[in-house]
């Protein structure tokens, strides 16, 4: 494959060749960078020579292309200098299309001093012209070897259609005498991509340079997987990234390894909307759905991500999408990123709390950073490693339930690869004591345990402390939503006004999974008038429906529901009207719960 210099000498000698009765493209995939290397590299390498540019995607007719040479033909005459004689430009206006660019070149149409520079005409986007094939290479066939001007097609052979293939194959053959392939190397995808996002601030723009060049192997490991190389996707990534890092720069400068791992999850959904999720139906299935509450596992689920038999639409490449947007869910809310891309602009309120818990960058940050800890120094490394240790099992500064979980993990890897040297059974050991310890001080966040163990066996090194710190966390966080969600119910029973505020501060599954006190649920709910029970249940059922799709070891216990759903039957089962008709409505909810849950009633 040429590179690019050998392609421009190429493109050199064509155009300074004095008759030449064939054309030449430039081939390679959509959004490469062929355009900004033709614009920025081959035409500035080029001495007197009168280029026209004209994309034909959407042009459709050779009436078309007429109107669009001529109108850039007057253009550029209109620029030369005063050298340029009214005539010229008459007849400009009344020329055919080949006799426009012939004009253009032709001695007394151009300022004498000019000396009667080549006018080579670049037809950019081949590909996407919409009219018969076969009409426009024709065209281009007579522009070369009649009237010997030079042309440079440029688009993607790939995806000419199959009605319109073998028509570029005979052209090929008559016409196009060379094709060269180009493409570009990552350094030079991502220096043209940080050129095209309009920066807020030097301090934006600087901090995303840095970021880029400085974690440029994890970008080209994921880009290399989904087979994406498109500058307009991955320039999106950075814009959208520079209006989230522009509002919240402090949080985002404290923790850049938590940034990072932020625009792979923007970009990897970017990715997924552009190119694999096809039609709208899938790509609102993933942005438009609130996965708040099931942290991924519904919409997961729903595709059938963890079926055994995979679909088709599953590939390889969507998977590695999906494990790179959910991966980081202790930390990154995907709540905003969603909207942001979904809405193309940065809605407030959709970015409400999600930054709120980062932190200043740590050494268990870095030592998460897997592919960067593996790239260090053996001393550095161990420095990283040992700050890590003390963080998590000394000091007991690891509070976040899933980033403890995270470390354990990425420990009992690396001393099984002999990265550091511990003991594996009395590593377990001392993580059951601080497990304990931080529970029984209530110094464990009392936070969703949102982690996604997408294959199954990513904890199989450090499975029973996976189960353990898992069985101990639903109990703690039983505990400690009885308190907040009690207040929820008194409320009720006082009399609440304003219903949708009240609702909006809590979770609606919690509410009903995580409280035990049967006769406090039922006090509030009897408190409720009509409208307000109904619009109670809509909302419980919504939550309770994202709870069904997490996986069993995260659905709460089920003796209040239970409970709960008996008194309901009895209470209301038999009688007659609307009110009674929202009980049973909200009781086979809570049924479904235990019978859909894979529960053993």
């Amino acid at each position: 494959m040429p590179i690019k210099k050998d392609i421009i000498k190429a493109i050199q000698a064509y155009i300074y060749r004095e008759s030449v009765q064939y054309a030449i493209m430039i081939d390679g995939p959509w959004g490469i960078g062929k355009t900004h290397f033709i614009q920025n590299e081959v035409i500035p390498a080029c001495r007197n020579v009168e280029f026209l540019y004209l994309s034909l995607y959407g042009v459709n007719s050779l009436e078309k292309i007429e109107s669009l040479v001529q109108s850039k033909v007057r253009s550029r005459l209109s620029v030369v200098g005063q050298g340029v004689n009214a005539e010229a430009l008459q007849q400009v206006a009344g020329a055919g299309i080949e006799n426009s660019v012939v004009l253009m070149r032709d001695k007394h149409a151009i300022d004498a001093s000019r000396n009667c520079n080549p006018v080579v005409l670049f037809l950019d986007d081949i590909e996407r012209w919409s009219g018969d094939l076969n009409e426009c290479l024709s065209y281009v066939n007579r522009l070369v070897e009649h009237d010997n001007l030079k042309c440079i097609l440029i688009g993607n052979i790939d995806e000419v259609s199959e009605v319109s293939i073998r028509d570029f194959a005979n052209a090929r053959e008559k016409t196009i005498r060379h094709i060269y392939h180009f493409e570009n190397d990552y350094g030079a995808i991502f220096n043209i991509a940080l050129t095209l996002p309009n920066y807020t601030s030097k301090s934006s723009e600087s901090f995303l340079r840095s970021m880029i060049r400085n974690n440029q192997p994890a970008l080209r490991r994921l880009l290399d997987k989904v087979s994406v190389k498109n500058i307009r996707t991955i320039a999106e990534a950075l814009q959208l990234f520079e209006t989230v890092f522009h509002r919240n720069a402090r949080q985002f400068k404290n923790n850049r390894n938590l940034s990072f791992s932020y625009l792979m999850a923007l970009l990897s959904v970017l990715i997924l909307v552009n190119k694999y999720l096809l039609s709208k139906n899938q790509r609102d299935k993933l942005l438009s759905q609130n996965h708040s509450g099931s942290k991924g596992f519904r919409y997961l689920s729903e595709i059938g991500y963890f079926d055994e038999d995979s679909s088709e639409f599953l590939t390889d490449e969507l998977r590695y999408l999906l494990d790179t947007v959910f991966y980081r869910l202790d930390q990154i809310s995907l709540q905003g990123l969603f909207s942001l891309v979904k809405n193309g602009y940065y809605i407030k309120s959709d970015f409400a709390g999600d930054f709120d818990n980062w932190v200043k960058e740590q050494s268990y940050d870095r030592y998460l950073d897997k592919e960067k800890f593996y790239q260090l120094n053996d001393a550095k490394a161990e420095d990283v490693f040992k700050q890590t240790y003390a963080a998590l099992l000394v000091d007991r500064k690891i509070t976040n339930p899933v980033t403890f979980l995270l470390l354990v993990e990425r420990v009992i890897e690396d001393i099984a690869a002999g990265v550091v040297a511990l003991n594996p059974v009395r590593f377990k050991a001392k993580v059951i004591e601080t497990v304990d310890e931080l529970y029984q001080s209530e110094a464990m966040q009392a936070v969703e345990f949102s982690i996604v163990d997408f294959t199954g066996e990513r904890f199989n090194n450090c499975d029973s402390i996976y189960k353990y710190l898992l069985k101990r966390h639903q109990v703690y966080l039983v505990a400690a939503g009885e308190k907040i969600i009690a207040r929820f119910w008194h409320e009720l029973r006082q009399g609440v006004s304003d219903l949708e505020s009240l609702m909006a501060q809590y979770d609606p599954a919690a509410i009903f999974t995580n409280f035990n006190q049967v006769e406090v649920v039922l006090a509030g709910l009897d408190a409720l008038g009509n409208d307000q029970l109904y619009r109670l249940i809509d909302w419980a059922e919504t939550g309770i429906n994202d709870l069904l799709e997490a996986p069993i070891e995260l659905k709460s216990s089920t003796t209040t529901i239970r409970l709960l759903a008996e008194e309901i039957a009895s209470r209301y089962g038999d009688q007659i009207g609307v009110r009674a008709s929202q009980f049973r409505r909200l009781g086979k909810k809570l049924d479904s719960y235990l019978l859909e849950g894979d529960f053993k009633i």
